[in-house]
């Protein structure tokens, strides 16, 4: 296992995934998420990312998600500004493109985890 700061991540994954025997205290621990990513992709170990940090990652090939475990982040990213602001055409622009590339942003990860390989098959 590889570790972004501690094994909280590990721990809250594996368990909502059903895997109780896995000590996630093991492996190693990095500071910087980046580093994490890294060595997992040169095959290093396995890591826990999120959609921002992971996405280049994903479309690249050098990384792949090996089941469909996701759980929600308490982190977010807000645009903060005066409504007086957007009357300048430059910061309108800005706005409007931040908002556009979010939107592509969620879209490419809407349709990722649609795919095939991470459908979860219920049996009756």
């Amino acid at each position: 296992l590889i570790h972004d700061r501690s094994s909280h991540w590990w721990a809250t994954i594996l368990a909502a995934h059903g895997a109780s025997d896995i000590d996630t205290n093991l492996g190693r621990v990095y500071n910087q998420t980046v580093l994490c990513l890294e060595a997992a992709a040169r095959g290093d170990g396995v890591t826990i990312g999120d959609e921002v940090t992971t996405r280049h990652h994903l479309e690249s090939g050098r990384l792949v998600a090996p089941f469909p475990v996701r759980l929600p982040s308490p982190d977010a990213y807000f645009l903060i500004m005066p409504d007086r602001a957007l009357c300048d055409p430059h910061l309108a622009l800005f706005a409007a493109w931040l908002r556009a590339e979010g939107d592509a942003h969620r879209l490419w990860f809407a349709d990722y985890w649609a795919r095939p390989e991470f459908r979860i098959v219920t049996r009756a």
